[in-house]
Order: C-alpha cells, then structure tokens, then sequence
C-alpha cells in the first residue's frame, strides 16, 4: 500500500507512454489474432467484515475461453457441477445467463411398456447488454476478465482510469458511478495481460449506495487523505501455452476504505486464483451462450422510447425468451423493439380508454344516486306535507 503523491503521477505517465509505444510498435490486440486459450482453474473470493471476522467465502470453479474478439466464462460452485452461470462476450455484446442447469433426462414408462425419455426444459434469468467487463454480481467473473482476457482492455484504456469494478453498479447506468487511477504492468509475451496492478484511491470514498439508491461521496480518515492503493492484482505464478504467457496463480486484493478516523486497513476482498489446466483450443462455440431450456431475456440494447399521448415515454430493456440458445437476428431484434412499442402505445390507449370509462361510470353513478335522494326527498316531503294537513283539520 501507498500513498497518492507526484511520483505516482509520474508512474501513470510513464506506463501511458509506454504502452503508447507498445501499440505505435505493432503491440496491439490484433497482433493476437489466431491466438485462442482456454483456462480451467478454482478461485476463492474471502469476504471480510473485519481484520478479524470472516464474513463469507465462496469456492468456485471456472472455464475461461478466450479469442483475441471474444471470450466465454463460466463460473460454478464446486459443491454443484450441475448449476452454472456463464458470460459470452462478442462484438461488444455481453451475454449473461445465471443458474443454467445441465441438460438431465429422465425416463417414464408409458401404458404401452415402452421407455419415454424426456429432457428437463428450465426457464434461465439472462441479460444482454452493450459492455465488456462483467457485472459485479458475486459470482467473480469480473477477476477472471481481468486475469485471463482482458488484453483488448488495458492495451486501449493505457494507464488511466477504470471503473472498480468490485464495486456496487448504479443500475441506472449499468456500471459504477466513477472511475479510479490505474497503473499496471504487462506481460512482455501475447496476449499481453496483466501481470500486476494497482487501484488508487484519491482521497474519497465513492461507492454506489444500493440502499439509498445514491452515490456515497464521503473523506477518508487523515491519515490517507492523500491517497492509498484501494486495489491491487499480483501475478505469482504463469504458465505457457505454445508462445502464450497466462497466469497460474493471481491474487486480487482490495481493502476497506477507512472513512472512520480509527479505523485499520485490512482486506476486505481477497480473490485468489488457481489455472489447474490450460489448452491452445478454445473449444466450440466460444461466444454462443448455448444452453438447453428457456432464457427469459432483459435485453438492454433495445432501449428506445414510445409516442403515448404526446410524450415520450422511455423504456430500459426489452423482454423475451430464447429457447436453447437460438438467439435472435438483428432483423429480428428491430420488429422485436417495434412489436414493443407497440404494445406499450396498445397499453397506454386501453388504460386511458378504462379510466375516461371510469370516469363516466362515476358520473352515472352519481346521477342515479342524485335522482334517488332527490326522489326520496320529495316522497319524504310530500308525506310530511299531507301528515300536516291532517293534523290542522283535527
């Protein structure tokens, strides 16, 4: 850990120039093509509360994929092979499916005596959306992107700044709120990833606040105020694959901003990572997030707005299902988003249609609850009127 001050400024610099260099040079994501790896591995992500207390650990296991334009993550508990969750990244797009279950088949014997055989179909959450580094959904594939496939990334973003990507994501726009300073290193063989790095905090703590749905902007204790490395990635261990250079073993460390004056740093988050087995092939089907079943779908690149009643009315996402991976063409997607609003313009106009409906019935309703009182009135009237009468002729 360090303190923030010019000679870190000087570092960003130099890597800046650096990796300006590597890419002026020829160094660049497309000197990677042809280059394809998969990685196989365990991770454990150490949830701290405290320096002392433990708050959760989770023991994972993965498959990597990668191709110089895309990559491919699946992330499943090591207690249940059967359940996983998987990230596909291709041309910019990022495929995410969560709690996909492997195809079983059981088998029902029909009146006949014969063996029917029959293949469980599940409804699968999935989210599509315009980005590279996965979400920060407690399933850690963002440390498995940075470890293993983030090379276009670093090779374009330099030494600048990144999202934490560790952190809360404001839903609204689908990322963290805030960027941090980066510095890292690179490996010198393809595909040229990280081989360490280190996340600076400037002197604020700035979080996306889940529970007050706003950003958290608050000074951290004096004695950082300068500054502190909020996050940092070590390489011990790599591995090659023909000319290729991949890690072994990585750490990701990111530790608690101390905002309280008192407070200790200690590791909040620690990542650590094992590839038990690499492989020059990808596999097939590296970007198609293939499954068996049905995936109900929140598709966020087709956000748009619709014309209802004279205004502009916005919509995040579009909603499907995709049954066994068969995604959609772009052709399909544009009558999709049409057909949307449509329906949302159709939604509007049956609304306006019940209340003005509504309204009219209250009127009617009123009107016979007026002619009824005034009815009883006037009976009422008249029989107090003629009860009168009698009494002055007695």
């Amino acid at each position: 850990m360090i303190n923030y001050n010019r000679a870190h400024h000087a570092t960003l610099l130099l890597h800046a120039v650096t990796v300006g260099i590597l890419t002026v040079a020829g160094i660049a994501p497309r000197n990677c093509l042809g280059q394809q790896y998969s990685v196989q591995g365990e991770m454990e992500i150490l949830l701290r509360l405290s320096p002392e207390t433990i708050e959760n650990r989770f023991n994972l296991s993965f498959l990597v994929q990668v191709d110089p334009e895309m990559y491919k993550i699946r992330v499943w508990d090591k207690s249940d092979r059967n359940s996983y969750n998987q990230y596909s990244y291709h041309e910019g797009t990022l495929y995410t499916l969560h709690h996909l279950q492997a195809p079983t088949t059981s088998v029902a014997v029909t009146s006949a005596g014969s063996a029917l055989h029959r293949t469980n179909m599940w409804l699968y959450p999935a989210l599509i959306e315009r980005r590279e580094i996965p979400q920060n959904d407690g399933w850690g594939a963002q440390y498995l992107w940075f470890a293993f496939a983030s090379f276009r990334y670093v090779l374009t973003i330099g030494n600048t700044f990144m999202p934490p990507f560790w952190s809360p994501e404001d839903p609204a726009i689908r990322t963290q709120p805030f960027k941090m300073p980066i510095a890292f290193d690179l490996f010198s063989e393809a595909p040229y990833l990280p081989s360490a790095a280190r996340f600076t905090d400037t002197g604020y703590y700035r979080s996306y606040n889940p529970a007050t749905r706003s950003v958290d902007v608050l000074p951290i204790a004096p004695a950082y105020e300068k500054g502190f490395t909020n996050a940092e990635y070590h390489v011990t261990a790599t591995t090659n694959i023909g000319s290729l250079c991949v890690p072994r073993l990585f750490d990701f460390i990111v530790f608690a901003v101390p905002v309280m004056p008192q407070q200790k740093l200690f590791e909040r988050i620690h990542v650590h990572g094992v590839a038990t087995r690499v492989c020059n092939s990808p596999g097939e089907g590296i970007w198609e997030p293939r499954f068996d079943g049905v995936a109900c779908v929140a598709d966020l690149r087709l956000a748009g707005s619709a014309k209802i009643n004279g205004t502009n009315a916005n919509f995040q996402h579009v909603t499907y299902k995709v049954t066994n991976g068969v995604w959609r063409t772009p052709k399909e997607l544009e009558l999709t988003q049409k057909n949307y609003e449509r329906r949302l313009q159709a939604t509007a106009r049956l609304l306006e249609r019940q209340r003005r409906q509504g309204v009219r019935r209250t009127g009617s309703v009123l009107l016979l609850v007026s002619t009824a009182l005034l009815t009883s009135a006037v009976v009422v009237w008249c029989m107090w009127h003629k009860q009168h009468r009698r009494n002055e002729k007695q």
